[in-house]
């Protein structure tokens, strides 16, 4: 898949988050994860985490 088409499709105005009350890294990296798979980005939002952001 083209990463043009990746970008643009997450660049959409409904997927941008601008009011968020997140005190802290986890919580709004859990919140763009939601937006991840609401988008269809990813599939699994824990796996995710679990593997891509908190094993690193």
């Amino acid at each position: 898949m083209n990463n043009a088409v990746i970008i643009d499709n997450l660049l959409q105005e409904k997927y941008i988050i601008l009011d968020s009350d997140c005190q802290t890294k986890e919580k709004i990296i859990s919140l763009l994860t939601d937006l991840l798979c609401h988008s269809g980005a990813i599939t699994h939002k824990y796996e995710f985490l679990n593997e891509y952001l908190f094993t690193r």
